[in-house]
């Protein structure tokens, strides 16, 4: 978008660079801060034909909150935060209707842009959604303790395609911190399947709630520590790291991160066709 909007008019230029972030939850929010950081902090600076009032980034949420699962007051210092930087939070919008060039929100205003990014709530695979068991409304398949569908002997699902229940039976979020924690369950059952020993239950383990607010920011619950700012990034930097597989993948990651604050983030594109 920026490419071209370097050689548009004005008028095209506000269209180009209008992007529009629909669904204000923990990858909305996390999306769009890191598209602001992005775009001021390393991207802009190559456009001169490109004036920083031109760019507009709008996160779309249809509830009055943003971060609805998250702790209110947290939340709203992640709401009071992307304002000060410049982000259009628009509360209690719907998009009604979607074209090639715009939006409209609650059947009333349009919005022209080039780029809409949905976020709003998660699907099952469309493979796992089609099977012929018990699901959800998402399309997650029901399994027990084990992680193993009922009915269905020696059968595993996990991650965005199980759904998955707490002690106190509700249903466990999407999020990458529950994800990370259960293949090793599903692959001790496997084996125990195989020897035939008993299996392993899978127990939700509550760390906290992280939120990334862009490069410098984020909020975190942490076993009853709430912290917002740039102390919480750090906490974020780190747990994000712990949950990533491997030595070599956490060291590459690490860093990418430090050379990015260093050097500025890699704008390269390349087509590859």
């Amino acid at each position: 978008m920026f490419e071209q909007a370097d050689t548009a008019d004005e008028a095209e230029q506000r269209k180009m660079l209008t992007f529009v972030v629909v669904g204000g939850g923990y990858t909305g929010v996390q999306l769009v801060t890191e598209m602001r950081d992005f775009i001021v902090d390393s991207l802009i600076r190559h456009y001169p034909r490109v004036q920083r009032s031109t760019v507009r980034l709008i996160l779309v949420q249809g509830q009055e909150r943003i971060l609805t699962d998250f702790d209110e007051n947290l939340a709203a210092y992640a709401f009071i935060q992307m304002r000060r930087e410049g982000i259009e939070v628009r509360l209690g919008a719907r998009v009604t209707r979607v074209w090639e060039d715009g939006l409209e929100l609650n059947g009333t205003e349009s919005l022209s842009t080039c780029t809409v990014v949905w976020v709003a709530g998660i699907s099952a695979n469309p493979v796992v959604a089609a099977l012929p068991v018990d699901k959800d409304a998402s399309g997650r398949v029901k399994v027990d303790e084990h992680l193993e569908l009922p009915g269905f002997p020696g059968v595993y699902a996990l991650g965005d395609n199980a759904h998955v229940k707490d002690k106190a039976g509700r249903p466990l979020p999407a999020t990458a911190h529950i994800a990370v924690r259960q293949p090793a369950v599903a692959v001790a059952n496997i084996l125990a399947d195989l020897r035939g020993q008993p299996k392993k239950a899978y127990t939700y383990f509550y760390m906290g709630q992280l939120v990334s607010l862009g490069s410098h920011s984020a909020v975190v619950k942490f076993y009853g520590l709430r912290l917002p700012g740039l102390p919480a990034r750090v906490i974020w930097l780190v747990l994000y790291l712990n949950i990533m597989a491997g030595l070599y993948n956490r060291t590459r990651v690490a860093l990418d991160w430090f050379l990015g604050l260093i050097f500025g983030r890699d704008i390269t594109l390349l087509r590859l066709r």
